[in-house]
């Protein structure tokens, strides 16, 4: 004789409940966990952007600096050509 439970509809729907509310609880915990990485993505995106602003700035500065400094450059080139002249109209004698 064999000692086999019969299985009822009511067991295999309690069964399939079960199986169901453990599913719903591992989808609760998945939920959860999209919403801790997207709250973490958007972290991220905020911090990039506030980069992404600063390194804009920081070229804009770079730019301006470098028109400075060319125009430094040509006001001192114009300053030595103008020291080398007076030097050349002392030695020649030149009157301005």
């Amino acid at each position: 004789m064999s000692n086999k439970k019969e299985i009822t509809i009511e067991d295999l729907a309690g069964m399939v409940q079960r199986g169901f509310v453990q599913m719903d609880k591992r989808f609760e915990q998945v939920d959860k966990r999209f919403e801790q990485v997207d709250k973490r993505f958007e972290r991220m995106e905020k911090r990039l952007d506030k980069i992404e602003r600063e390194l804009k700035e920081i070229r804009m500065d770079l730019d301006d600096l470098k028109l400075r400094v060319g125009e430094f450059a040509l006001k001192f080139e114009l300053k030595e050509i103008e020291k080398r002249l007076r030097r050349i109209e002392l030695q020649f004698e030149i009157e301005k």
